[in-house]
């Protein structure tokens, strides 16, 4: 999929919103593919074409209703469609998300809040979130060293 100027939509503030969403669930090559295609998870056929996925949401959802909300799959096993989006916190978003399976951990998945696999590095980000603001305390060779420096930053 490349990215073209599809119906003058390009610049539009939601277009690389459409753009991510659509490759996360069709390309393969895509590096989070694996958590949306590759389990099942499928763009509503007509949010194909940006400007009925753009439609949709200024239509229903409304305009962004702050600083800081992105869009949201109420569901998170469900698919990308109609009734099934909202605008939300990066707060309610982390709280929405599924238990991450990390690719090259060897035992598959960390099930630590506030860990997260940076699959470039091969490393472990630990962050703590505190008044709405999270604050990375650094990269980790381990899962446990990351789950360590958390604990102590708590």
């Amino acid at each position: 999929m490349d990215a073209v100027n599809y119906h003058g939509l390009s610049y539009h503030p939601m277009f690389g919103t459409w753009y991510r969403m659509v490759r996360r669930c069709t390309d393969e090559n895509q590096l989070w593919y694996m958590r949306y295609g590759g389990r099942g998870i499928r763009v509503h056929e007509a949010w194909l074409d940006p400007a009925a996925y753009i439609a949709y949401v200024e239509t229903e959802l409304g305009p962004n209703p702050a600083p800081g909300y992105s869009i949201d799959r109420i569901d998170n096993d469900g698919h990308y469609e109609p009734g099934n989006l909202r605008w939300a916190t990066r707060s309610q978003q982390n709280a929405n998300q599924s238990q991450r399976v990390l690719p090259n951990y060897p035992t598959g998945q960390s099930g630590r809040r506030g860990i997260r696999f940076i699959a470039k590095t091969g490393r472990f980000q630990a962050r703590v979130s505190r008044n709405g603001r999270d604050r990375v305390l650094g990269t980790f060779a381990t899962v446990d060293e990351a789950v360590a420096a958390r604990e102590a930053a708590l």
